[in-house]
């Protein structure tokens, strides 16, 4: 069994993550038996911190926060789902 275990820089963007996913499919031709762990895209973490300490006292900076995210994560996946983003 392998462990391939991927931080937050590395699955930062959409290049990052086709670089990643080069990096499985690899792994899994060597070794069927993998584990692939990964972290929160840099940066992530804390703004969940900041978003949970704020989200009590004004929710809609919160909100907009969390807005934000998701249009950050919906930027990438639409990246991702390109043809040739993914080797």
């Amino acid at each position: 069994m392998r462990v391939v275990k991927f931080g937050g820089s590395s699955v930062a963007n959409a290049e990052r993550i086709a670089v990643v996913v080069t990096i499985i499919r690899e792994a899994v031709e060597q070794d069927k038996d993998i584990i692939v762990v990964v972290s929160a895209q840099g940066g992530v973490t804390d703004q969940l911190d900041q978003m949970c300490m704020i989200l009590v006292q004004q929710p809609q900076d919160a909100q907009d926060m969390i807005d934000a995210l998701r249009e950050r994560e919906m930027s990438i996946l639409h990246e991702l789902l390109q043809p040739e983003a993914i080797p």
